[in-house]
């Protein structure tokens, strides 16, 4: 019941980033995917796949984990979740597609073994040009791992049924994802098939207004005064432009500010990580030195006393030595003294 309230209140959120994804997709422009783009992609994908395996040693189990792209990487989850008795994780890596989800399902979900799966993915599938055919297979493919690695999963003792949640209940809601996901993915291809109407609908009535603009400039120009007004105007226009051609400069720069912090942050919670393993590991074989030391060391006094008691010191032989030749004389002078009596 408790996982069932969960989903009730996480499903409202998923819906509303699953419609932000596909406004995304409508208006953002093609990409031409030139092989430097595609070569930063691999290597952001390795390192946040890369992180993420690191963050998993640390990783409670039974939790919720949040998979997707740039929409689920961005998504700040302390700002939503943070009163919530569960943890959250955040698994999302900015540019993914259905293909790099099914490649990393291991490290994003499996290892992590959550009780709750949010998952959202498939923008970059539609903006990129992907078959509907092609995407629903891949979704069927990341469906079909899930269900397998439930059916996989040992079963709490005395039960048939349950894991870490209830199986039957898992694989009841996999199967409905599985119906509902083919029509999902057409509403959301046929939105974004509308993208180049929209595009030239804004093409069409942006001639429109600067042909008007050209119309009314060749007016103003007839007349001095009004030719005038029309150089204030364009100097007006001019200043506005310089002004909004200044703010888009600052803007781009404190977006390259944010992406070098955002560098620097990543970098520094890789070192962070690396830095506990190793202290880790150092304090491990540490402990177990000391105690090789305190066993050699008593393992050592052991053969030292050993090796005395068969080997007595020298001082300790002679007074043996002397003691029984004192003892020996006192016997003898005993019996010459009975031999006298006699």
């Amino acid at each position: 019941m408790k996982i069932k309230r969960i989903l009730l209140w996480v499903l409202p959120i998923l819906v509303v980033l699953l419609t932000a994804a596909v406004v995304i997709c409508v208006f953002l422009p093609d990409n031409d995917g030139g092989e430097e783009e595609i070569n930063f992609f691999q290597q952001y994908y390795h390192n946040k796949c890369q992180s993420y395996s690191l963050q998993n040693y640390n990783a409670a189990k039974g939790q919720i984990v949040f998979v997707g792209d740039s929409i689920t990487d961005l998504y700040v989850l302390d700002d939503h979740y943070a009163d919530l008795d569960i943890a959250c994780y955040n698994r999302g890596i900015g540019g993914d597609t259905t293909q790099g989800v099914l490649e990393r399902l291991q490290v994003s979900i499996f290892d992590i073994q959550p009780a709750v799966v949010v998952l959202m993915i498939g923008t970059n599938d539609i903006n990129g040009g992907a078959e509907t055919d092609a995407i629903l297979q891949r979704y069927e493919q990341i469906i079909d791992e899930m269900e397998e690695y439930i059916l996989n999963c040992k079963t709490i003792p005395l039960s048939n049924t349950k894991i870490a949640v209830n199986k039957d209940e898992m694989l009841e809601l996999i199967g409905e994802l599985r119906l509902k996901t083919p029509d999902e993915i057409k509403k959301y291809q046929r939105l974004c098939s509308s993208r180049d109407a929209i595009i030239a609908d804004a093409k069409a009535q942006a001639d429109r207004l600067i042909t008007e603009a050209q119309v009314h400039t060749e007016e103003l120009i007839n007349e001095h005064e009004i030719m005038q007004r029309a150089i204030e105007q364009a100097n007006a226009v001019i200043a506005d432009a310089s002004e909004k051609a200044q703010l888009i400069v600052d803007q781009a720069a404190e977006d390259a500010n944010n992406i070098r912090m955002g560098a620097i942050q990543y970098t520094d919670d890789m070192l962070a990580n690396l830095q506990m393993i190793i202290e880790h590991s150092i304090e491990n074989n540490k402990s177990k030195y000391d105690a090789l030391i305190n066993g050699l060391k008593k393992d050592l006094n052991i053969v030292v006393s050993n090796r005395k008691e068969l080997r007595p010191e020298p001082e300790a032989i002679a007074a043996e030595e002397e003691l029984a030749a004192n003892i020996k004389e006192v016997m003898i002078d005993g019996d010459d003294d009975n031999d006298n009596n006699n």
